[in-house]
């Protein structure tokens, strides 16, 4: 019989008949601390049984053979420990470990959270059979990081999409946020609203353009999960078959811990102080306590939070058309003031049955709080105009989650299973705004077309010319996805003796349940009401200074200084009284013009996930690890939405007339996807104790990711203004990719870990918003008898897949170390540092105006051109510099991110690209007592920019100025987890 098919045999025959054998079990701790130690390995000499440990330390071996058995614990960084047992078939033995730090000078060996964070997510990573990179516990509490999105955004091939000066969404090798899962505890997160600008691409005819159509993604904004609540963070690079299926880019899995034996706690408390806005109104507290009870039986965790940070800026923001060459359109200046608030609890309790049997309940809530004030001006450069502006508008965001899990071992076989409620909501408040024109700001000087910022100069602020204006406000928008999760999974351990092969055996189904909602609620100004303007007159005979309706001089606000605008740079010294707005809007409200599209934009989802895994892990010799598996994944979709029908009189008139009606309209889609994955570890060096050796790794996957929401809602929505009409495709296909890995890892308990690796993508049917001109009689043709009428064309925006394969492909390098091994005081450096370089390649549709300049009749011809991924960057990179000795720690850190496509123009003229960014963050501790801990921090210490550009030539695009904030607290610690290991 062939070696390959007396496997199988062997494997099946030991499944079916190999009796109840001994189990070993236990926890490994820090000899000194009492804490536990994740990802720690435990093997049976001679054997290739083993396994590593979970995030309370705890382990279980249930093949060991009978008779007497050596077991050897190994962490990277710590001495190997050793214990000799005496096993009987069908007994289970505890037996714990503790181990302490390895010494390499001959001197006391000091452990601190820095070496601490590094050990963890190095052992994390060694030991598992994926390629996955981690951020541990004591590293996320040791990083400045405002909340999960930036402690993700410092690993390798990992950049973060920023939103009011912090961390929002991250993209995964160089994919979007929406091509990456992102879980709790392995439960995937619902998607938590509109995720950006978007990809599409639009022509707009008459002078060129893009618009802004609705975009609704299935990407997850991480800024209201705090870092202090988590137990440590995952990003899985190659999957595996008991992951879900969508994470073509990867996927982000946050963990939460039970209490472990020791009862721990801390409490920190910190003030910040913003330097360009010079406000100490910034400050955070939070919490985390544990203890077990009843013999260790009952275990009981609890952390909370609360941060409020003044994320003010200052931006700029031109845009541009294209005509023959790249003109300037506009430019907008604005002053936010912005409140953010976070909240974040958590609760874990666990009960241990007896034999291994266990039930653990957990749940976090997280929340993010947003109020703002605005103050701004737009100048029409192209068109000679302008309007100032205030108003106020605010939002939050919220994840729910509860969790009940059960672990049963019957026999031969390990059963568990999880029942999940998690949700998230999204709510916009449009709040109260108002404005007022200005037609000859420039009052006839030349307009510089190719300088934004001297366009901007020119332009000369007189109160008594601005007029017209009229309040508006009111509208909401919420999302809201509930999901409801259930799972059970089976594992069989086996040892094969014969062929020196262990491992496990794993399958298990899973039902995911979503209802995700959209509901808006829709108002309009008063500005084109002339009803407004006259009743307004009546009741302020006074202002009416230069034209019909009120004019800008009795609302201008005083005592706020904003000659310091963006640095100096900009002139704005006038701005409107924001808290006028509402006062204005009802006094006057019931003079709203009628409008036609409340509800257009509103849609019901129902998606239900069923699934079901065969996975298997080989442990063959002791080299070898190979874990494959196959998935299946059946999704069925159901869409409600509203249509707007009869719009004839609406498309022949203006937007805002009160003609055409909504009905509702249903979808569905069903389909079916098999994921077949393979990993495969390995080991080409290796000691007994396994704290040094040498990995390769190999891994095949593949992997999908599902239309946006909007592109499958059955609905059709016009702007008459912008002579575009919005639709969607119910049929979009889901986009597939193979994910190809190829990495080696060398690591060293002395010296650390080094990773280099190459990874490929090939994405098949990425799908985007795609917009094309359409003559007129061609819209009855597409959209019916309704348009028998229209005598111009529109631009359709639609979503589509795309014709051809979408390639991808990079590099990494990681380099983790702590220099003990040097002399004193080189001995308390601690080193971090990754570099990632990725190239993509996308084919898109165009569609190119042809102008006779004969006739000057117009032609569109569709076409393809290449590009990058939107959010790819060519480059990413993290440096960390550390020092960790006696009473003292501080690193500083660097972060780079190389420019990445944004939206994708109806040409190259008009992308827009995030610009490069560099952020430099510091952090320092300095320990007072044995339980009390000094902490200063200082978040971007350079001041970056926030920034974008447009086209080939680079044009201003956006600029936001956030400014430094520093921050300094206060520890205490009552568990002892943070002092020194000796």
């Amino acid at each position: 019989m062939q070696k390959p098919l007396r496997v199988v045999y062997a494997l099946l025959f030991s499944l079916v008949t190999c009796p109840l054998l001994a189990q070993v079990y236990g926890t490994i701790y820090d000899q000194s601390t009492g804490d536990p130690l994740i990802a720690a390995s435990v093997l049976v000499d001679g054997t290739t049984i083993g396994t590593v440990t979970e995030l309370d330390g705890s382990y279980r071996l249930t093949t060991v053979p009978e008779g007497e058995q050596t077991i050897t614990f190994s962490y990277i960084g710590y001495e190997s420990f050793t214990a000799t047992v005496t096993v009987i078939s069908g007994n289970r033995l505890e037996l714990d470990a503790r181990l302490k730090p390895a010494g390499f000078t001959g001197e006391v060996v000091v452990v601190t959270g820095q070496r601490q964070g590094q050990n963890a997510a190095i052992n994390q990573q060694v030991n598992s059979n994926t390629i996955v990179n981690v951020v541990s516990q004591d590293r996320i509490r040791e990083l400045p990081d405002e909340n999960a999105a930036e402690s993700v955004g410092r690993l390798p091939g990992v950049s973060v999409q920023r939103s009011g000066g912090e961390g929002q969404r991250v993209n995964i090798r160089g994919l979007s946020p929406k091509f990456s899962a992102v879980a709790l505890n392995g439960v995937t997160i619902p998607p938590t609203g509109q995720g950006g600008r978007g990809l599409f691409n639009v022509f707009v005819p008459g002078g060129g353009g893009t618009v802004s159509p609705n975009v609704d993604d299935r990407s997850v904004d991480l800024s209201m999960i705090g870092s202090e609540s988590l137990a440590g963070i995952e990003v899985y690079k190659s999957m595996r078959p008991d992951l879900d299926g969508d994470a073509i880019g990867g996927r982000v899995n946050f963990l939460t811990a039970k209490a472990p034996r020791t009862p721990k706690y801390f409490v920190t408390a910190l003030g910040g102080y913003n330097s360009y806005h010079e406000t100490w109104d910034n400050y955070k507290l939070n919490f985390n306590v544990s203890r077990r009870f009843l013999d260790n039986d009952f275990g009981l965790l609890l952390g909370g939070g609360y941060s409020r940070i003044d994320r003010s800026s200052d931006q700029s923001a031109a845009n541009y058309v294209f005509q023959n060459e790249t003109v300037l359109n506009g430019i907008s200046l604005n002053d936010f003031s912005v409140d953010r608030e976070r909240y974040n609890a958590t609760a874990v309790l666990d009960y241990q049955l007896g034999n291994g049997h266990e039930l653990l309940l957990s749940g976090l809530y997280g929340r993010t709080e947003v109020e703002t004030v605005q103050r701004g001006v737009n100048l029409q450069t192209r068109l000679n105009g302008g309007s100032i502006y205030a108003g106020t508008n605010s939002g939050n965001i919220d994840l729910a989650n509860v969790s009940l899990t059960g672990r049963h071992p019957f026999g031969k076989l390990d059963f568990s299973w999880k029942a999940t409620y998690v949700r998230t909501r999204d709510l916009s408040n449009q709040g109260f705004s108002y404005g007022f024109g200005d037609n000859n700001p420039y009052d006839g000087q030349v307009i510089p077309q190719d300088d934004a910022f001297a366009a901007v100069r020119l332009y000369r602020y007189d109160p008594t010319q601005l007029s017209g204006g009229a309040p508006g406000g009111g509208g909401f928008t919420e999302r809201s996805d509930a999901n409801y999760v259930g799972s059970m999974d089976v594992q069989r351990d086996f040892r094969l003796d014969g062929i020196k092969t262990s491992g496990y055996l794993k399958g298990g189904i899973k039902l995911q349940s979503k209802d995700r909602t959209r509901m808006t609620l829709e108002t309009t100004g008063l500005t084109d009401s002339p009803q407004f303007r006259f009743a307004y007159m009546d009741a302020f005979p006074e202002r009416q200074e230069v034209r019909e309706g009120p004019a800008g001089a009795p609302f201008i606000e005083t005592g706020n200084d904003l000659s310091g605008f963006f640095d100096g740079e900009f002139p704005i010294l006038l701005s409107l009284d924001p808290t006028q707005a509402e006062g204005l809007f009802r006094q006057f409200e019931n003079l709203r013009r009628p409008f036609i599209n409340p509800g257009v934009n509103d849609y019901l989802a129902e998606e239900r996930i069923y699934a079901a895994y065969l996975m298997v892990d080989f442990n063959i010799s002791k080299r070898l690890n190979i874990l494959g598996g196959v998935r299946y994944e059946q999704v069925d979709n159901n869409y409600e939405a509203n249509r707007l029908v009869n719009y004839s009189e609406f498309i022949r008139n203006d937007a805002y007339t009160n003609s055409g009606t909504l009905e509702q309209a249903t979808s569905s889609q069903d389909y079916g996807e098999l994921l077949p994955m393979v990993n495969l570890r390995l080991n080409v060096l290796q000691n007994n104790d396994n704290s040094n050796g040498l990995d390769l790794r190999f891994a095949a996957t593949r992997a999908l990711t599902r239309p946006d929401f909007y592109n499958l809602t059955p609905f059709i929505s016009i702007n008459n203004s912008s002579r575009t009409i919005q639709r969607s495709e119910p049929n979009l296909l889901p986009t597939t990719a193979w994910n190809y890995d190829a990495f080696l890892t060398a690591y060293h308990g002395k010296y650390g870990l080094f990773t280099l690796g190459a990874f490929y993508k090939t994405l098949e049917n990425i799908d985007f918003l795609y917009g094309r001109p359409v003559p007129a009689d061609d819209l009855v043709e597409r959209f019916g008898e309704e348009f028998s009428n229209i005598r111009r064309s529109f631009t359709v925006i639609e979503p589509v897949n795309a014709p051809e394969t979408t390639t991808l492909r990079g590099l990494e390098v990681e380099l983790q170390s702590n220099l003990n091994w040097l002399p004193s005081p080189l001995d308390g450096i601690v080193l971090y540092g990754n570099v990632t370089f990725i190239n993509s390649e996308a084919k898109y549709p165009v569609t190119v105006a042809d102008t006779d300049p004969n006739t000057f009749i117009t032609t569109f011809r569709d076409t393809i051109r290449s590009g990058p991924m939107p959010g790819q960057s060519d480059i990413t990179a993290n440096l960390s510099l550390g020092y960790d000795k006696g009473r003292f720690s501080g690193r500083i850190s660097y972060n780079l991110q190389g420019n990445s496509l944004a939206v994708v123009g109806v040409n190259e003229e008009l992308d827009i690209y995030t610009d490069d960014y560099v952020r430099v963050d510091a952090s320092a501790k300095f320990r007072v007592t044995d339980n009390v801990f000094l902490i200063a921090n200082a978040n971007n210490l350079l001041n970056r920019r926030d920034a974008s550009f447009v086209g080939v030539d680079r044009l201003t695009g956006d600029a936001s100025i956030f400014g430094t904030v520093y921050w300094l607290g206060i520890r205490y610690s009552g568990s002892g987890r943070e002092r020194d290991s000796r």
